[in-house]
């Protein structure tokens, strides 16, 4: 019995870092800059080829010349993910998805720009 409790305090001592470490995490991580995209811009096919993996969410923001609107925030491991989505100039749909982590562009999509 008295080795039930210990393995069980164990997990919960764990449990308890665990959590304290992903909370301490979260708390460093950037809040989300966007509200969504500036009336009356939207990202263009060309801006689009413009912004290349590496570049910081100012700097895509920039060349768009929109905020994103975000779509998902995962800080896991200790690695932030955040997804940003645009309208886009185009066929009806049309919009443009940038995925970051730490802050940096790891992948980008598009559908529809012109």
């Amino acid at each position: 019995m008295k080795f039930a409790f210990v393995i069980l305090a164990v997990l919960a001592a764990v449990l308890i870092l665990t959590l304290a470490r992903h909370r301490e995490t979260a708390e460093r991580q950037e809040p989300p800059v966007s509200s969504g995209p500036v009336v009356g811009s939207a990202a263009t096919l060309a801006e689009y080829n413009r912004i290349r993996v590496g570049m910081s969410y100012d700097e895509v923001r920039e060349i768009i010349g929109a905020r994103g609107t975000e779509m998902s925030r995962n800080p896991i491991g200790g690695i932030a993910t955040v997804m940003y989505s645009w309208r886009g100039a185009g066929i009806a749909g049309a919009n443009m998805n940038a995925v970051f982590q730490d802050g940096k562009l790891v992948d980008k999509a598009q559908f529809g720009l012109r």
